[in-house]
């Protein structure tokens, strides 16, 4: 089985950090809690805590699949060297430059007629249009401040394809899927791969339907969630996966200078979600 890594950087001080995208996942969700402010939240818009776990669980387990197509993707960049001095260094990492479009549309086609998860009470099954366009948007947006359109724009433009992708690599996201969120999301994932083979992962079209997904003015009331309900999804669901992906990134990289936005994750996550 290969393995499929979420991070590699090698410093100038000749530390390398390496992640795999299984643990990477795994640390994130060993870290979720409901917390007491978390659920007097959620019981304020009316959303099940069961319902919002398991969107949880799938936009982790997603978020970051598009790098597995990133691998060989090793690029050079200059930073200040390690005294902190303004003499300039290379450093070597791989770039994964706009997976976050890659892992919304193989996510897009795995969540395709489909609510995959068995999840307990109605709220899922017939409110599942709303949570789905949260999920999708959560995993979309979660690079959001790093130029999006200029990602966008790039990554339609290489025309990254599911044959890209050797046996070993579907096998080893496959499994981290099945692990995670059961062997029907798993299967339908590898269905919605082999439908992909040949064609461009992220187009035009799909993004386009994710557009509509993800707005949930387009969709049709039901009694089981409301459009208030899956707005504030959408935000709860993104702030929730970016402060675990940066706390786990942030065990991966122990020793390293803590940025004023890496504090401001650790004390989101103390008052609101511990």
């Amino acid at each position: 089985m290969c393995a499929v890594y979420s991070f590699y950087a090698k410093y100038c001080d000749g530390t390398i950090v390496r992640e795999e995208l299984e643990s990477h996942v795994n640390s994130m969700i060993s870290k979720i809690r409901i917390s007491s402010k978390l659920r007097g939240f959620l019981s304020r818009i009316g959303l099940e805590e069961e319902v919002f776990e398991a969107a949880l669980k799938i936009a982790i387990s997603f978020h970051d699949i598009g790098k597995a197509f990133f691998q060989d993707n090793l690029v050079r960049a200059k930073t200040k060297d390690c005294s902190k001095t303004e003499r300039m260094r290379p450093i070597e990492y791989l770039s994964f430059l706009g997976h976050e479009f890659l892992s919304t549309c193989m996510l897009h086609e795995t969540l395709n007629n489909s609510t995959v998860m068995q999840v307990e009470g109605d709220q899922w099954n017939y409110g599942f249009e709303y949570i789905k366009g949260s999920i999708l948007f959560s995993v979309l947006y979660h690079h959001h401040a790093l130029a999006f359109r200029e990602r966008e724009f790039e990554i339609l433009s290489e025309k990254k394809s599911a044959s890209m992708l050797d046996d070993g690599s579907i096998h080893y996201l496959s499994s981290m899927l099945e692990k995670h969120l059961g062997s029907d999301i798993s299967a339908r994932f590898e269905e919605a791969l082999s439908s992909l083979d040949s064609e461009p992962v992220v187009t035009k079209t799909c993004l386009q339907d994710v557009a509509r997904e993800i707005n949930p003015f387009e969709k049709q009331r039901t009694r089981y969630i409301s459009v208030k309900s899956a707005a504030s999804l959408n935000r709860l669901l993104l702030s929730y996966l970016l402060v675990l992906d940066n706390l786990s990134a942030m065990e991966s990289r122990k020793g390293r200078h803590l940025t004023p936005y890496m504090r401001a994750i650790q004390a989101f996550n103390r008052y609101y979600l511990e």
